[in-house]
């Protein structure tokens, strides 16, 4: 199972947060968020990850230049597209030669087939819940809604996963489901994780 762990914005913190060998690290690249990384990491700071982990950078509605420009100063590995981006918008990054994680909000009412034509410039995608915000709610949908998901694009599991819902994940079963994201149920304010708590979580889930 996938781990990946996001909104960091301390070094500190990330130093610490890289001993847990996750298998990716998002970066927020959105001005409006709290945990809005632009003025916290400089890419420096990113160079202390190892090869094996990958450099994500969460993006909402930016142009493409912008992400371009982004994914190259801090050498992003994955963009992951948490806004309305079109199919279009995807195909043009895609043919950049750029891995994508394309994030879905979803509820009760969401029709999966409208990502079907997502599929071909998605290595994954990431399913949320729908809030006014973007991400980091500490919200969780209703996860039997995952059952009207037949693709078998692989997804990650997003929104208000905490250390309670441990037991939750182990026995989660679906045939596309590929790892979980990690987010502000493990935060000690925003941007700074809560290292001993991930720990803890993370090696529950993985025995």
């Amino acid at each position: 199972m996938k781990i990946k762990i996001c909104g960091i914005a301390n070094s500190d913190n990330l130093k610490e947060i890289i001993k847990l060998k996750p298998d990716f690290l998002g970066f927020i690249f959105y001005p409006p968020s709290p945990r809005y990384v632009k003025n916290k990491l400089v890419p420096a700071d990113l160079q202390c990850i190892p090869e094996l982990v990958k450099k994500t950078g969460v993006f909402v509605d930016s142009s493409v230049n912008e992400v371009e420009e982004i994914v190259s100063s801090y050498q992003l590995n994955y963009i992951q597209l948490h806004g309305n981006e079109s199919v279009e918008y995807c195909s043009e990054l895609a043919s950049g030669g750029y891995k994508i994680l394309k994030a879905f909000r979803i509820h009760q009412d969401f029709n999966f087939e409208i990502i079907k034509e997502y599929i071909p410039f998605c290595e994954y995608f990431l399913f949320d819940t729908l809030t006014r915000d973007y991400g980091g709610s500490g919200k969780k949908f209703n996860w039997e809604i995952l059952k009207s998901y037949k693709f078998s694009h692989p997804f990650l599991l997003s929104g208000g996963i905490g250390l309670e819902d441990t037991s939750e994940i182990q026995t989660f079963n679906h045939p596309s489901f590929a790892g979980i994201d990690l987010n502000s149920r493990f935060e000690l304010k925003p941007g700074i994780k809560d290292v001993n708590k991930l720990d803890k979580f993370i090696q529950s889930v993985r025995e």
